[in-house]
């Protein structure tokens, strides 16, 4: 029976591996297409405007900027998964930290035309964290939220506690992605509308990428949808005894 279950965790990690590497070829391909396309536009045109030049120079940087970010959230992704990103725990206080995630976000919001508040109550206790480590996943739950949220909309950061945990909240009254979507969106490459991710600029690894995060961190992470529309992420923690 060992030796049958090993054979089985074998082929499903032999069948996982196939999966990423078709998914990630196909992620490369596209950028690296486009790319080669617009120098193949600049270099055989003989005469090209000023404008058509400009556009071509302005998609072959943001394909590359995709690019780069794309084999970054691999790396990074790869790096959690092999156990090579540990948390430096110290003690955190999560308005302080909810304060530091709007102050990063406010920007963002306010060129998306999107209302920024942060709610979080006095009574949540210390807990421990890496600090840039949970910004970073705060910043990407929270970039997320604005990036779906149409103008006119509102993100929520929240902070709350439970007695033996607290729990750091991001929600947003955006378009939400649908219940059926919800068991699969930390995957990887998992997009719920490849065309609207590729025009946000996603990569579909940045939930992955959280889910190991708070991984390392000995938390949880759950998304749920809001009954008055859109979706809200609870990442939970152990207090600081």
């Amino acid at each position: 029976r060992e030796l049958e279950a090993m054979n089985d965790r074998l082929r499903e990690n032999d069948l996982y591996k196939s999966h990423f590497f078709t998914m990630m070829s196909h992620e490369l391909r596209t950028p690296i297409t486009a790319i080669r396309a617009y120098v193949d536009i600049l270099d055989d045109v003989d005469e090209i405007d000023d404008a058509a030049r400009h556009n071509a120079v302005n998609a072959i940087r943001s394909n590359t900027q995709a690019l780069t970010k794309l084999v970054d959230n691999i790396l990074d992704s790869a790096r959690i998964e092999a156990g090579a990103v540990k948390a430096e725990m110290d003690v955190v206080d999560a308005n302080d930290i909810m304060n530091e995630l709007a102050k990063t976000l406010d920007s963002l919001a306010l060129d998306k035309g999107v209302s920024l508040t942060v709610a979080s109550s006095k009574e949540v206790p210390l807990f421990l964290a890496d600090e840039e480590k949970l910004l970073h996943i705060l910043v990407n739950l929270g970039s997320n939220a604005i990036k779906y949220t149409p103008d006119g909309g509102r993100i929520v950061l929240t902070a709350g506690c439970t007695p033996d945990r607290v729990w750091l909240e991001v929600a947003d009254n955006g378009i939400g992605i649908g219940e059926e979507h919800l068991p699969h969106i930390f995957e990887r490459f998992y997009r719920i509308d490849k065309g609207r991710s590729r025009k946000q600029g996603g990569t579909g690894l940045g939930l992955a990428i959280v889910k190991n995060a708070v991984a390392i961190h000995g938390g949880t992470i759950t998304a749920r949808e809001r009954e008055r529309g859109g979706l809200e992420f609870v990442f939970t923690l152990k207090k600081h005894s």
